[in-house]
């Protein structure tokens, strides 16, 4: 069993160091950045990265050899396959937990992949108010308390004893 253990760990080890080669230092460095929200590969072979309060810009480009070993390993690490009757791979990063998807042909003629970061800073209503995201500090249905309610029913539990009287 201690064996079985130790292999497995092992096992482990050896395809994070092989995953960490594949991305390469590029993607390695752009997952601990702060302000780091995406990372995409495009067919075309670029890496492309949004941060937060911008846009998408160009990061670089990735072998379509390389991403397509890069995307093997994380299959493997995950106990699947990636290949043409599964080419696609949604899961979450080995290395950090990020969210990740991963194509492959016969779907796209390069493989590509998306990679959501986990966010390093969660807004809160008064944050959105400041930034000028949220300006309606009177509309009750965003100062609701969760309730687990839905849709119209949510908004009429927040309505409820609000002073408009809207349901």
């Amino acid at each position: 069993m201690a064996t079985s253990i130790l292999s497995h760990n092992d096992q482990y080890s050896r395809l994070e160091a092989k995953l960490r080669r594949e991305l390469g230092e590029p993607i390695l460095t752009l997952l601990a950045e702060e302000d780091v929200e995406d990372i995409l590969l495009n067919p075309d072979s670029s890496i492309w990265v949004k941060r937060r309060g911008t846009g998408f810009v160009p990061a670089g480009t990735m072998p379509p050899a390389t991403a397509a070993s890069a995307l093997g390993t994380i299959a493997a690490w995950r106990g699947t396959v990636l290949n043409h009757e599964h080419p696609i791979l949604e899961t979450e990063l080995p290395l950090d937990g990020s969210r990740f998807e991963g194509v492959v042909q016969p779907v796209v003629r390069q493989p590509v992949f998306a990679i959501r970061l986990r966010p390093r800073k969660v807004f809160t209503l008064d944050d959105y108010e400041t930034a000028g995201i949220l300006t309606a500090k009177e509309d009750i249905s965003n100062r609701a308390p969760a309730t687990g309610l839905r849709g119209g029913r949510a908004r009429a539990a927040a309505c409820r004893d609000h002073p408009c009287g809207r349901p």
